[in-house]
């Protein structure tokens, strides 16, 4: 089954929001898409975040550091990928 995910499941997923156990399971087995312009939008996030004081420069740069960049996968393998990772946190 193919699930499209946003910017908002990435994001919390990195940051280890409340809901991060329950999106990772949900999105366990299933095939992830996502728009191409998914990595400005996580940009675009994070710098919201860090104006509004959700997040610390810090924060926001660890988010950056677990959200694979392309090696020669997908877009849809890297979100995989990640979210996988993030399960075994």
């Amino acid at each position: 089954m193919a699930l499209v995910v946003d910017t908002s499941v990435i994001l919390a997923v990195v940051l280890n929001e409340p809901t991060k156990a329950v999106l990772i399971r949900l999105t366990t087995g299933a095939d992830l898409i996502a728009p191409l312009s998914l990595h400005w939008e996580i940009g675009n996030a994070l710098s919201a975040m860090l104006k509004r004081k959700r997040i610390t420069e810090a924060e926001a740069q660890q988010a950056l550091v677990k959200i694979p960049q392309d090696q020669g996968m997908t877009l849809e393998q890297q979100i995989t990928y990640a979210l996988r990772s993030f399960a075994r946190e």
